[in-house]
């Protein structure tokens, strides 16, 4: 997908959310889409440097669409929280966090094991679930002879 394609699916998305399209949120989008990765709103403002967007605009942008159920939060352990295009269709996934730098990634391709009946105390109501996995990446990890595969929970 070129930048025009990513400018245009922006666009619709916005439409289809029913917010306005502002040439703010159509290039935040953008670099999302570009990335196709989970990204913290620091790392988007080097990615936005040439549209002159101040830190305040991109934070502010990136909540609103969230809000919206155009983006999704990802909350990481250091508090760093990153944000995903919620796309139409979109499956719950699982992600993976390192645990040295906080590179978080999807997997996309991950099978998840069924998750298992559970009741709520009497008055809660659960409004999201989340599988993270936690581990090393490989470029902090650096020669390490690890696997890659995830152990199998005791019990």
């Amino acid at each position: 997908m070129d930048d025009r394609e990513r400018a245009g699916a922006a666009e619709s998305l916005l439409r289809r959310a029913s917010l306005r399209v502002t040439e703010a949120r159509v290039a935040l989008m953008s670099a999302l889409m570009r990335l196709k990765r989970p990204v913290a709103a620091a790392d988007l403002i080097g990615e936005l440097s040439d549209y002159g967007m101040s830190e305040v605009t991109i934070y502010r942008n990136l909540n609103k669409l969230a809000d919206a159920g155009v983006l999704k939060r990802i909350d990481t352990p250091e508090r760093r929280r990153r944000f995903e295009l919620q796309t139409e269709g979109d499956h719950h996934h699982p992600h993976f966090v390192c645990d040295d730098c906080g590179d978080v990634r999807c997997l996309d391709e991950a099978t998840l094991p069924e998750v298992p009946a559970f009741t709520l105390p009497e008055g809660f109501r659960a409004t999201q679930h989340r599988v993270t996995v936690h581990g090393v990446c490989p470029s902090c990890d650096q020669g390490s002879s690890g696997t890659g595969t995830v152990p199998a929970p005791r019990g």
